[in-house]
């Protein structure tokens, strides 16, 4: 643990808040494990497996030792494991990572479902493909989502893919020993943002169902209306909220960005503001968890920060528009969260913010703002910051290198209630993972 002075050294961390933000700190190079140069050929040929005493998960198919707990009725039709098809749009598919039987034999699986970044345009579920692996190996049932990119969909069909996606895997979680009872949400970047706009809008179209029916309405499984999709069965069970809050100071609102054309981003969203992105619609109550990482929450404060990174201003209006006009708050979870109505925000699970200090894409004060409107809504949130990180670091770079997988041990420990510590052989030499994380424009 950190001193509440070196905490402060994180821009938007005051004094006040040092002690209820938790920043990580990593091994330095020297303390990590290396691979010899000699070892460099049988590695990239994949030939030589560098995880620690883990079993390797199961990848394409199930096998036939796999299909001993399935029913009959299972097996006839039991799916591959990469790219299902979830729905009927480009991109609708998903990868699946199982857990060995001897996970299995011990009931239900606890499931996540990964939702993938890539700035909207370049996003592809094998970001996930690492965490999914990881996470499998330690008996979690892993569904890794893809979905529409810009310019083949909007913000609002990103939307619409990932309910569907989500909806999906609720309804299929038991085929593959999943509790769909059980289940955690994990977004990436985009993912995290398209994701939180999910969650929030699925809370706010139940508690919105709620009141119209005097309290005394229910989804049940396998059900659906107008063409959307299957909703899973409710689940009387409440969330589990012991999740430490934190307490952030109010920053100011930038509301400089596309004024000219998006008139809802200086203005306040109210409760009355129905969320985009409720269709097709699943039960928000079966959700344990969310975990954001590294993810983008205030689009009106990034629109010129990504524009000088180089996804352009019009191209992002465009990328996020409502009736043909950028509509940045309406589609700005940490605008969003603050227009809702107390019976929506009652619903939201807890949620877990991950971000690296040094991410130039997304910068941290992103979760920082994103984290105080939750607090502020009264749901349950801890931010954790990862010192000197960048935005990919933690998703790809870091489960390369070796040494400790931080979110792998963060996403298991929210899913688990227990803590975490696992270190992982490397499966490149540290110079090449050095030279990729230089190029990469991330």
């Amino acid at each position: 643990m950190t001193s509440p002075e070196e905490r402060t050294d994180v821009p938007g961390v005051s004094r006040e808040l040092a002690d209820n933000v938790e920043l990580v700190h990593f091994p330095e190079e020297e303390d990590r494990p290396h691979v010899p140069l000699t070892e460099l050929a049988t590695m990239l040929s994949g030939s030589r497996q560098h995880e620690e005493g883990l079993e390797e998960n199961l990848s394409a198919n199930f096998s036939q030792e796999s299909e001993v707990l399935l029913p009959d009725a299972a097996r006839a039709t039991l799916p591959e494991h990469q790219s299902l098809v979830f729905g009927s749009q480009p991109r609708n598919r998903l990868d699946v990572f199982v857990p060995r039987q001897r996970w299995r034999k011990r009931g239900p699986l606890p499931t996540v479902v990964f939702i993938t970044g890539g700035a909207w345009t370049i996003g592809y579920k094998a970001w996930g493909a690492l965490l999914g692996r990881r996470l499998s190996q330690r008996g979690v049932l892993v569904f890794c989502l893809d979905y529409r990119n810009f310019p083949q969909g909007k913000a609002t069909d990103m939307l619409e893919d990932v309910n569907r996606g989500i909806a999906w895997v609720i309804n299929n979680a038991e085929l593959y020993g999943g509790d769909p009872g059980c289940l955690y949400i994990v977004g990436q970047s985009a993912g995290g943002h398209l994701g939180s706009l999910a969650l929030m809008a699925q809370c706010a179209r139940t508690a919105a169902n709620e009141a119209a029916s005097g309290g005394g309405g229910v989804m049940k499984k396998g059900g659906g209306e107008d063409g959307k999709a299957p909703v899973a069965a409710q689940d009387s069970t409440a969330p589990d909220k012991n999740i430490a809050t934190i307490e952030l100071t109010d920053p100011a609102t930038d509301t400089s960005v596309l004024a000219e054309t998006d008139p809802l981003k200086s203005a306040s969203l109210t409760p009355s503001s129905d969320p985009v992105g409720e269709w097709p619609a699943w039960n928000p109550a079966l959700v344990r968890g969310f975990v954001g990482v590294s993810g983008a929450y205030d689009l009106v404060t990034l629109a010129d920060h990504l524009d000088a990174r180089g996804l352009n201003r019009e191209m992002f209006g465009a990328i996020m528009s409502l009736d043909g006009r950028p509509a940045l708050a309406r589609l700005s979870p940490a605008r969003v969260v603050r227009a809702l109505a107390p019976g929506a925000t009652a619903r939201m699970p807890p949620v877990l913010l991950l971000h690296g200090t040094a991410d130039k894409s997304v910068p941290v004060q992103n979760a920082l703002d994103y984290a105080l409107a939750l607090e502020a809504a009264g749901v349950p949130v801890r931010l954790k910051l990862y010192k000197g990180k960048t935005h990919t670091q933690p998703i790809v770079e870091d489960p390369m290198r070796g040494g400790r997988d931080g979110l792998m041990d963060d996403v298991l420990e929210l899913v688990t209630g227990k803590p975490q510590s696992h270190f992982q052989f490397p499966m490149l030499p540290s110079f090449l993972i050095d030279w990729a994380t230089y190029v990469c424009p991330f």
